[in-house]
C-alpha cells in the first residue's frame, strides 16, 4: 500500500470513529476537524506521515510564566510519538502538532494519537483561557515524570537522563 492509500485509510477511519461526515481525502489536501472546545485541528500527509496541528492564539501579551509552563509540557517524554507545544512570534499564536510514520502505525494507533493531541490541545486552550481570564499565569500543574523532574531540579545533566 503507498503512503497515500495508508493516509486515506486511516483519516477514513478517524472521521467514521468520531462520527463525522466522510471528507474528500487527496494525497496532497488537508482535512479538518473541529474539537468540542471550538479549536480547528488540521489532519494532512507530510510526505510518509500524517500530521496533526492546531493554532491558538495568545493573548497581546502573554506571561512568561504561561509561556514557560507551556513550553515545560515538550518535556512529556513518556509517550511516543511526541506532541510537540511551540509558539509562532510573529502570528502570537501558540502552534500543537505531531506525526506519525503512515507505515508504522495501525488505525487504531493513529485514532489513539489524535485523541491524544486533542487531549492536548484542549488542555492548552484552556490554560491559556484561564491565563487570559486571570491577567496572569495559571498554577502549574505537578510535574508528570522523571525527565521534568530533572529538567526543573537546580541541575540538569545529560548523564542523568539514562
Amino acid at each position: 500500500m503507498t503512503a497515500a492509500q495508508d493516509y486515506e485509510r486511516v483519516i477514513l477511519h478517524l472521521f467514521r470513529l468520531l462520527g463525522q461526515p466522510q471528507p474528500t481525502v487527496a494525497p496532497e489536501s488537508e482535512v479538518r476537524l473541529t474539537l468540542k472546545c471550538g479549536v480547528a485541528t488540521d489532519v494532512q500527509r507530510l510526505e510518509d506521515y500524517v500530521a496533526f496541528s492546531a493554532s491558538l492564539k495568545l493573548s497581546a501579551s502573554p506571561s512568561a510564566d504561561l509561556l514557560m509552563d507551556l513550553l515545560q509540557a515538550n518535556l512529556d517524554v513518556t509517550h511516543n510519538p511526541s506532541i510537540i507545544i511551540a509558539a509562532v512570534a510573529q502570528t502570537r499564536e501558540v502552534v500543537v502538532w505531531t506525526k506519525q510514520h503512515l507505515a508504522q502505525a495501525s488505525e487504531r494507533e493513529i485514532v489513539d494519537l489524535y485523541d491524544r493531541f486533542a487531549h492536548c490541545v484542549e488542555a492548552v486552550q484552556r490554560c491559556i483561557d484561564r491565563a487570559d481570564a486571570c491577567g496572569r499565569s495559571v498554577r502549574r500543574p505537578p510535574l508528570a515524570n522523571p525527565l521534568q523532574q530533572r529538567a526543573t531540579s537546580r541541575h540538569l545533566h545529560p548523564s542523568s537522563l539514562g
